[in-house]
């Protein structure tokens, strides 16, 4: 929802309302910094000066970045430059010292490094209880199927061959396979991925590029992690290295 006013000035304020997670947004009052109408419709994420420090760390240090809707965005950097820590600014988990990040996307889901299951479900259980966490109406597995077929029968064999197992009879990239699919079946406006590829068998990692795509291609802005430079240059319309604690931009 876009709620414009105008000030005596002429200068245009627009105040984006998310309607599922509470974002960040910091000195929103100093219009000279306000996006027009026509890049608030371009842009899924813009962030002006951002610092944090976390200890005696700095992590980002006056970092500017853009991303831009229905777009697939890397983030590469070395260990410890601040790829999850910035994941973790995007789902308002943390907060920036200064400067201002602005999320436009309605929904968004998040895969982190860590995923913990309970143990007793089977992931077909598992795949329900995390829809219904998110989603309101909560996804139809049958629906989630027939899309995944539509878009290659064997990758929808695979996924539908997971339902039946429990999670410690996967291996750790099945599993993080398995949930890659999930998110993106549950079409939200945007997607964090923290290395969906890591410890994923080649042919699992060729089919998650290939339905981050086909994401793409209804509607869903992607924002994703990798330490594997080739692939993040391959698959993604653009990417953002973490260096010296600000982002560099490569189209």
């Amino acid at each position: 929802k876009h709620n414009v006013r105008h000030s005596s000035s002429g200068t245009a304020t627009y105040n984006i309302q998310p309607n599922t997670f509470r974002h960040v947004f910091l000195d929103l009052e100093k219009t000279k910094n306000q996006p027009s109408v026509e890049q608030v419709l371009m842009i899924a994420i813009k962030a002006d000066s951002i610092s944090l420090k976390i200890g005696d760390k700095t992590i980002f240090d006056a970092a500017n970045i853009e991303i831009k809707k229905n777009q697939i965005t890397g983030i590469i950097g070395k260990n410890g430059a601040g790829k999850t820590t910035f994941f973790d600014l995007l789902c308002a988990i943390r907060v920036p010292d200064q400067g201002s990040l602005r999320n436009f996307t309605r929904q968004q889901s998040y895969l982190s490094q860590t995923l913990g299951m309970p143990a007793g479900l089977s992931m077909k259980e598992i795949y329900e209880m995390t829809g219904s966490l998110l989603c309101d109406p909560i996804p139809s597995l049958l629906h989630t199927q027939e899309t995944f077929g539509k878009w290659d029968m064997r990758l929808a064999e695979k996924f539908t061959e997971m339902l039946k197992k429990r999670p410690n009879h996967c291996s750790y990239g099945e599993i993080r396979f398995f949930f890659t699919l999930s998110l993106i079946s549950f079409s939200k406006d945007l997607l964090i991925l923290d290395e969906p590829t890591a410890g994923v068998d080649p042919e699992c990692r060729h089919y998650i590029w290939a339905f981050l795509k086909r994401a793409r291609e209804n509607g869903t802005t992607v924002v994703v992690s990798s330490h594997n430079i080739q692939e993040i240059c391959e698959h993604c319309d653009s990417f953002n290295l973490i260096h010296q604690r600000r982002f560099s931009t490569f189209n």
